[in-house]
């Protein structure tokens, strides 16, 4: 059960990773 642990916290920065990239990228994109 501690590997699933990690796993799960992993998956969870993967995620929030690419919600800050989406917001990120389409800022740039206006502000040009």
């Amino acid at each position: 059960k501690t590997n699933a642990s990690p796993e799960t916290k992993n998956k969870t920065n993967g995620n929030q990773n690419q919600t800050h990239k989406e917001p990120d990228r389409k800022k740039p994109q206006p502000k040009k």
